[in-house]
This record gives C-alpha cells, structure tokens and sequence, in this order.
C-alpha cells in the first residue's frame, strides 16, 4: 500500500485547516487523544480482568466458580439423574 507523500499531507493539512479553522483544530486534536486514551485504558482493563480470570481458574481448578462452588458438566448431571431441561420437557 502506498503511503502518502509530502505534498499530498501537506494538501490534506490544507483541506482540514478549510474545514475547520485555525481554532478548532487543536479541540478536535485534544477530542480525538481522549478517546484514543480511554480506548486504550478500556482495552488494557479488559486484558488485566482475562488475565485475572484465567490465574484465577488456574489457581483454583478449572471447575470452580469465583465464588468457590463446584460447577456440574452436562455428564455429571447426567450420571446425578437430573439431565437437561429438554430431556425434562420430553418427559412431561
């Protein structure tokens, strides 16, 4: 992909200045660098909480909730009797 040259940035410059004047742009520049921040803060708080589940899961076992209850896979539910709603609504 070609990237622009001098004279086409400097043309683009042009047009932005044209459009929104000398006073707006250091506004629209400071708006834009807030949401780039709050972006990336939004995304490394994504990441730290991932990290925290999976150390999480990996300290406390894969089968256990945060809250330290056992979780039940459909084959324990199986073998326990109690099987899935639509094996309930089969019945009824």
């Amino acid at each position: 992909m070609l990237s622009p040259g001098p004279h086409e940035l400097i043309l683009i410059f042009l047009f932005i200045l044209l459009i929104f004047g000398g006073r707006k742009i250091p506004e629209v520049a400071r708006g834009l660098g807030k949401g780039m921040r709050e972006f990336k803060d939004g995304m490394n708080n994504v990441k730290s909480e991932l990290e925290d589940v999976t150390k999480e899961e990996g300290d406390n076992g894969p089968s256990q909730t945060s809250s330290g209850e056992k979780r039940s896979s459909g084959k324990d539910r199986a073998k326990a009797g109690k099987g899935s709603g639509t094996e309930r609504q089969k019945k009824s």
